[in-house]
């Protein structure tokens, strides 16, 4: 895979894991879950790995600084506040917008305010936490005897730089103990062993001190220093408890962190090497030949010539160069060794980095390249072991069980060894023996070819063993059957069971997901759907071939083409409706930007709010649902400032401090409702028409005729506010307008109901799609138009001498109601037909239209005007219709101020 694949395969899964935090995000502020926590760390712990992999040195190290925040929450050395989480936010915002500008082709810096902000969290904490520095002899204060480390071998330096690329904490540990060491019962071997069980002793170096004169002399002295360098996922005060009994003031015990900083400043920057130089054609011929090799075995053999030259006594000038070159070089024998197809993917990049620091050593004497950063990264791609565990499992097993070739004994074997180790340390098991134990059960299910387990969350010990059982259950030979180990309580059983069903659901689940699901890009499915599109039009036409052939006689030829036509028909819409639900999306993709929203909001009020969402599996056009987003901003911003009281009047009104703000959608018919409901003031009506005579929007006279759902409409009115003060959140007149004519463009309607005192509910009325619309066509002075369906409420035949004149404007009483004509034939230019009786069409936008003749109805696709046309407002487009004439849609908001 070329770096360029790499990084567009980051991008794209960077995107999916962002799209996850921020309900993570928020969620922690109100349950501070460690499940919360640790799916947060994981995915920051993906995006680091993933990015440095891709070579993106910005995201990785960004990444790096919120990951070190994570882990002190996890931890419990930073404790959760509004503040973190107001930090965590800026954080991933930023981290979201280093990756959006990859998607241009850009690699920005990150930003190093933000970071340090990052890093000052960690340092505050630590600062507070940090014990005060002890002059006794057991410290671990930073003290780190550097000039040792250059004098441990190439072995032991690679052995450092793999740990800490592994995550493990380095430390080194100097003994100095008095000379009669061991008149104390004290015995080495006991604290060589008591270190081990902690993790891996990397490295070691012994020096003498001062040596007494032969007459002195005593061979049950000790006349050794020692220097241990341990590699662990332990604090410095489990190593402090291995010499709880033996540091004294003669017997002095130093232990020191070695960082990462600390180790790159041997491998980093100014480097000379006699013993490189010498050989470098040797190294550059053999990397050259695994370069070209394709064979598993040549390979391994190559690099086992090639570490066998690094580990030389030529290279002994300088130990961590060779050091980290056998660290890069293991790295990839290993993988050869594990996992020969994720080997190949990346013996490209390994071989070019071994090249490029051979050759910045030979010419400038000068490495650029930070290997322990390569060799991260590289843990972090190929999944490096996260240090020793409890558990011990036989190793050859293991590496057997991940091979094809592996017998169902051996894996059997493996199985029951882990789950005696899991019940001998049941009630004292710790996390590296559940993550060991969880790995090797994936390991397994990897070579039986069915789903691998996604653990999530904190593993238990019924949880492990359930699958272990199962696992066994699969693979065993019925045999004679042995008590257990360890007899199980009736509710553990019954827990193993639940459990073991549970998952057993949960991986059948995603195993459907996962085959059924198929990722398509955004033009294919446009495409496709333009195409159903021109498959309507095509079989709109059929009609009217079945008129011609019925005109000129050939009836048994029509009644043929009619019935295919009706095939057709049934065929083109099952395909449109199939193709559309590619383009159906759920109202969650805009709900979830609510949350952030609503929180930052609220605080900036000084407002207490509880947002509840309803019904984000309701599906939307995708088109629909990215206009949607402006208006319910707009009605969301109207709820927090105009609707929701502060928390002093919500107590005084007996009303709980926290208000409640509710986003809700449901399906209704071929409708979708979607509701912004808040349980605040409501509407004052006496405001909202005192505000209107101001404006002049009404007079007195018409404002004391108005029936409430008419005042309703006046807030929607541009530049419309009852705010007396203008805010950063609103006050400007320019919201609810904006959402009247977002919702009407696309083909929906919008409806309030208030109660004072109780609160408001603004709902939005909306078509599923607008891919296809039915419109009723009718004819003026001769012509041929449509209206969309979604806009007409009903039609109605009136005798002309019911039509009235108000205001010298035509009405007509319809069941009580006076409805406002539009006379199209005058808006429009066109002759008037003279009739005794009119058909009028009756909008839900409180008007009617009169038109000479009605159609019928008729599915069309809906193309704008484009051009000099495109300004007329009173046309909403153009479809072409089967016998290939025009019609023109008329649209009803541009005919409200037409001709009466």
């Amino acid at each position: 895979m070329v770096l360029s694949d790499l990084r567009e395969t980051f991008v794209f899964e960077a995107q999916e894991l962002l799209e996850q935090l921020e309900p993570l995000i928020l969620d922690l502020e109100i349950n501070s879950s460690e499940e919360t926590i640790n799916a947060l760390f994981r995915i920051a712990h993906t995006l680091k790995g993933s990015a440095g992999i891709a070579g993106i040195n910005s995201v990785k190290e960004f990444t790096h600084y919120l990951e070190t925040v994570l882990e002190a929450l996890r931890s419990h050395e930073i404790e959760i506040s509004s503040d973190v989480v107001d930090l965590l936010l800026e954080a991933f915002d930023h981290l979201g917008e280093l990756i959006t500008a990859l998607t241009l082709g850009e690699e920005r810096p990150y930003n190093k305010d933000i970071a340090e902000k990052l890093a000052g969290l960690i340092t505050a904490t630590n600062e507070s936490t940090l014990p005060a520095q002890e002059t006794n002899s057991l410290a671990t204060v930073p003290l780190l005897n550097k000039s040792h480390l250059l004098k441990l071998t190439a072995s032991d330096c690679a052995k450092l730089l793999k740990a800490k690329a592994k995550k493990q904490n380095l430390y080194q540990i100097s003994l100095d103990f008095s000379p009669n060491f061991f008149y104390f019962g004290h015995r080495l071997e006991y604290v060589l062993e008591d270190l081990k069980a902690l993790g891996n002793l990397v490295g070691k170096y012994y020096f003498w001190r001062e040596v007494p004169n032969w007459t002195d002399f005593s061979p049950e002295n000790l006349y050794l220093n020692f220097e241990l360098y341990l590699a662990t996922k332990k604090s410095p005060k489990d190593i402090e408890d291995v010499f709880l009994f033996i540091a004294s003031e003669e017997n002095s015990v130093r232990i020191a962190e070695i960082t990462a900083t600390d180790l790159e400043e041997f491998i980093k920057g100014e480097v000379d090497s006699q013993g490189l130089r010498k050989n470098y054609e040797k190294l550059t011929l053999v990397l050259q030949e695994i370069a070209e090799y394709n064979d598993r075995e040549q390979i391994k053999e190559a690099l086992n010539r090639l570490l066998a030259l690094f580990k030389d006594s030529a290279f002994s000038d300088n130990p961590w160069l060779a050091g980290g070159l056998v660290a890069l070089i293991e790295t990839i024998a290993e993988l050869v060794e594990s996992d020969w197809e994720k080997a190949q993917s990346i013996k490209q990049q390994v071989l070019e980095i071994a090249f490029s620091i051979l050759n910045e050593v030979t010419e400038q004497n000068y490495v650029e390249t930070n290997l322990l950063t390569v060799l991260t990264d590289f843990y972090e791609f190929i999944g490096g072991d996260e240090g020793e565990t409890e558990i011990e499992v036989d190793e050859k097993i293991q590496q057997k069980a991940e091979k094809v070739e592996i017998s169902l004994s051996y894996v059997e074997e493996l199985l029951k060894q882990l789950l005696e180790g899991l019940r001998q340390v049941k009630g004292e098991i710790k996390e590296p023996v559940y993550q060991a134990a969880a790995k090797a059960i994936n390991n397994v299910e990897k070579y039986l070819g069915i789903d691998q387990t996604e653990w999530e969350g904190s593993l238990t010990f019924e949880q492990l063993t359930a699958r272990l059982q199962f696992l066994l259950e699969l693979i065993s030979v019925p045999q004679e059957e042995e008590k257990p180990a360890i007899e199980e309580s009736k509710e553990t059983k019954e827990k193993v069971a639940q459990d073991t069903k549970e998952l057993e659901q949960e991986n059948l689940a995603k195993a459907k997901r996962k085959s059924q699901a198929l990722k398509i890009s955004q033009e294919l499915a446009d495409k496709l759907l333009a195409l159903a599109g021109e498959l309507i039009i095509a079989k709109n036409s059929l009609p009217y071939l079945v008129k011609k052939l019925e005109m000129l006689g050939q009836m048994e030829v029509a009644r043929e083409l009619k019935d295919k036509a009706l095939y057709i028909d049934r065929l083109a819409r099952d395909f449109q409706d199939s193709l559309m639900e590619l383009r159906l999306l759920p109202v969650e993709n805009i709900f979830k930007r609510f949350p952030r929203f609503v929180r930052d909001t609220a605080k900036q009020l000084n407002k207490q709010v509880n947002l509840v969402l309803k019904g984000e599996e309701t599906k939307l056009e995708k088109d629909i649902l990215e206009e949607l987003y402006e208006p319910l901003l707009h009605l969301v911003r109207n709820s927090l400032d105009h609707g929701l009281e502060e928390i002093e009047e919500r107590i005084t009104g007996g009303k709980p401090a926290t208000g409640l703000l509710e986003l809700a959608a449901y399906s209704q018919g071929n409708k979708v409702i979607i509701e912004v409901k808040d349980d605040g003031r409501g509407i004052n009506r006496e405001k909202v028409l005192k505000k209107a005579r101001e404006n002049g929007l009404i007079t007195a006279e018409e404002a004391s005729r108005l029936r409430p759902e008419q005042v309703y409409e006046l807030i929607f009115k541009p530049g419309f506010s009852t705010k007396d003060e203008v805010t950063d959140i609103s006050g400007r007149g320019v919201g609810m307008d904006v959402v009247k004519q977002k919702v009407n463009a696309l083909g929906g309607q919008v409806e309030v109901f208030s109660e004072e005192g109780k609160g408001t509910t603004i709902r939005l009325i909306l078509p599923i799609s607008m891919a296809t619309t039915e419109v009723l066509k009718f004819t003026v002075g001769g012509k041929l138009f449509g209206i969309p369906l979604y806009t007409v409420r009903e039609t109605v035949n009136v005798p002309v001498k019911e039509i009235k004149s108000f205001k010298q404007k035509p009405v007509v009483v319809i069941r009580n109601n006076v409805i406002p004509l539009v006379n199209l034939a005058k808006t429009l230019g066109l002759k008037e037909k003279e009739q005794e009786e009119v058909k009028i069409i009756i909008l839900h936008y409180g008007f009617a239209l009169i038109v000479d003749d009605l159609q019928g109805k008729e599915e069309v696709i809906i193309k704008p005007l484009t051009g000099e046309l495109s300004h007329l407002s009173l046309y909403e487009g153009a479809s072409i219709l089967g016998d290939g004439s025009i019609l023109l849609i008329l649209a009803p908001t541009g005919l409200m101020g037409g001709e009466m």
